[in-house]
């Protein structure tokens, strides 16, 4: 492809669109005739010159300063993910047709394959074009950028752009199970959203889900954060934010009210933990959902590989220590102990000052300390 691409290409630079200099040349007559006679001038004749160069500028956005269709400019670019790939053309349709023709003959010739006709398309360069997860489209519009000289200038006007697909992100949420959607037949079907509990993530403690959810945010912005629409994923990070609230409330049996007033500190949502120096805190994503096109190099975020292992992490490593919770004995048969609340628990045994201290409902005892908390004399 480098070297076709060499043989291809042809021409320096497109020739100037004739209709945009005569434009430009009567626009900066009037202009100057403004400047240099603006004291001479009767008003009224300085408001129509004025309305002739606001005229003639809007008429200026709306047309190339370059001829788009310049036969004798031609440009290819070619790139390639494993056996993905997508070419650029700068050119008509006959020249997209015969490079489409070329390759085939060289997958058939050269590399004994065959492209599929299904998937090899000519697509014209405003319309949407799926390649590796992103909407890659040329961006055609009149938005202007006053730059550091004084004058205006048309930004992303023919630029290639990159899209977050819509599809992309609302199906992910509804992958981890974190979104149902229904219709409301009485509003001509209209989809109405609703963040949902996470049946999969009630047994992990705190900082488990909280770093559940983070990696997930994390990992899908980290993939589009080169996308110029990137911002459209704060869509998706309320929805899980509010899916992460409804887990808490459920695993606590309680209201989302009451969730976030117990875990907020100011703006942010805070799971505290203990470590070996103190008390740690971890923070639900708050980075926000910039742009940042510096492609970084770097380890994959594979923390949200967690519910696929660990989803009872917390219980089967208390159970294969085979370690009783209270009197310490070890090497022991175990049994897991039950609280249907937390709430319900006085803390004034010992036993009970453990669970309340671990937020847990759950407690590995011994045999012998399992039938003596069921009698009631276990400290």
């Amino acid at each position: 492809m480098a070297q076709y691409a060499k043989e291809f290409n042809q021409g320096k630079q497109r020739e100037d669109n004739t209709e945009y200099v005569k434009t430009y040349s009567n626009y900066y007559r009037r202009r100057t005739k403004l400047l240099k006679n603006k004291d001479s001038l009767h008003q009224e004749q300085r408001r129509q010159i004025v309305v002739e160069i606001k005229k003639l500028r809007r008429h200026l956005k709306s047309i190339p300063s370059v001829n788009p269709t310049d036969e004798s400019y031609r440009r290819l670019q070619y790139v390639r993910f494993a056996d993905d790939f997508l070419i650029g053309v700068i050119g008509n349709k006959q020249d997209a047709l015969r490079v489409k023709c070329d390759i085939v003959q060289f997958f058939s010739q050269k590399l004994q394959m065959t492209l599929s006709e299904a998937k090899t398309l000519i697509t014209h360069g405003q319309d949407m074009v799926r390649f590796l997860g992103y909407n890659i489209a040329v961006f055609k519009g009149n938005y202007n950028k006053r730059i550091r000289s004084g004058h205006t200038v048309r930004v992303n006007n023919g630029v290639i752009m990159l899209y977050v697909p819509y599809d992309k992100w609302v199906n992910r949420l509804l992958s981890y199970k974190a979104l149902r959607i229904s219709y409301d037949a009485q509003r001509n079907n209209v989809e109405v959203w609703k963040p949902v509990v996470r049946a999969g993530l009630l047994r992990c403690d705190d900082l488990e889900i909280l770093c559940q959810y983070n990696a997930e945010v994390r990992g899908l912005y980290n993939y589009y954060r080169l996308a110029n629409n990137v911002s459209v994923l704060n869509n998706f990070c309320y929805v899980m934010k509010f899916s992460m609230f409804k887990t808490f409330a459920d695993k606590y049996r309680t209201s989302v009210g009451r969730i976030i007033a117990g875990y907020r500190q100011g703006k942010d949502f805070v799971v505290r933990y203990r470590t070996k120096t103190g008390v740690g805190c971890a923070v639900f994503y708050n980075k926000g959902f910039c742009r940042d096109a510096l492609v970084r190099e770097g380890n994959p975020d594979v923390v949200a590989r967690m519910t696929a292992h660990y989803c009872r992490c917390g219980l089967i490593k208390r159970l294969s220590a085979c370690r009783c919770e209270v009197c310490g004995a070890m090497d022991v048969p175990v049994e897991v102990h039950h609280v249907r609340k937390l709430k319900d628990l006085s803390g004034k045994k010992r036993w009970e000052v453990e669970m309340l201290a671990r937020v847990r409902k759950t407690l590995v005892l011994c045999v012998s300390c399992h039938g003596r908390l069921h009698a009631g004399v276990l400290d």
